[in-house]
């Protein structure tokens, strides 16, 4: 029986591919892909999936924050190093405590890391903070990655006491004036029992208005804050149904 010439080619063909070495895979990083040659060092891209911000509301306890990184270049082994982490000031944002933020696992997968950071918020003041963490990993590109973290005052009880002192304050003081236009003999008219209602009512008014605007405010700090939650206490005081009672008050 004779062989066609096609058949006869392929063969051939079918040693020669047999032959021909399996496409290699990246180079394990750190070791050299060949003799005499550099040992391989990946580059790094944080992935678009990575939380870098640490809310705590007014909570506080532990945040963490979770980082994904991609891998070219080679590829990483199981168990390698872990990485260093550093924190470096960014300008325009309050400095994050460097020891408000650990390092709390690394896990190399191949073509990918995950790193997560935990931030300590009873280490973290009342406020906004920010800081480029550095890491560094042996055999890896140095990463950098811009982390915030923020925090708002617990403590609940300041702005209502601070929107009753208003309130108390402007009612004393425009009550007061008034009180001392009066002659002798209409000041024995006045309702005492009435006045104090309205007061409640004014101070009552002050601190809710406090108190919202401490609970619409993501981040509350009293020194950024103090001001406006104030000013609230002292225009709920004087406003709606107590700008109504006011009037009242008063003898004609």
């Amino acid at each position: 029986m004779r062989s066609s010439p096609r058949m006869v080619a392929l063969i051939a063909v079918v040693p020669a591919l047999a032959a021909c070495p399996a496409t290699a895979s990246a180079a394990e990083c750190g070791t050299a892909s060949k003799p005499g040659a550099a040992p391989a060092k990946g580059t790094v891209e944080l992935a678009k999936t990575s939380d870098t911000d640490a809310a705590f509301g007014r909570g506080r306890g532990t945040k963490l924050i979770s980082l994904t990184f991609d891998v070219k270049g080679c590829e990483l082994p199981a168990g390698g190093s872990a990485p260093t982490l550093e924190l470096l000031t960014v300008k325009g944002v309050g400095d994050l405590p460097e020891d408000s933020v650990s390092l709390r696992r690394a896990t190399p997968d191949g073509t990918s890391m995950d790193v997560v950071l935990a931030v300590d918020g009873e280490k973290l003041s009342p406020g906004s903070f920010g800081a480029l963490a550095v890491l560094r990993t042996p055999n890896l590109a140095t990463a950098r990655v811009s982390i915030t973290a923020s925090r708002s005052d617990h403590r609940w009880w300041i702005p209502i006491l601070l929107g009753a002192a208003a309130a108390a304050a402007l009612f004393g003081i425009t009550n007061l004036v008034r009180f001392a236009t009066l002659t002798p003999a209409r000041r024995k008219d006045v309702n005492w029992p009435f006045v104090l209602g309205v007061a409640a009512i004014s101070i009552g008014a002050g601190a809710l208005a406090a108190l919202w605007v401490y609970l619409s405010q993501d981040v509350w700090v009293f020194d950024e804050n103090v001001k406006g939650t104030l000013a609230a206490g002292a225009t709920a005081a004087t406003s709606g149904t107590v700008a109504g009672l006011m009037p009242k008050i008063w003898p004609d």
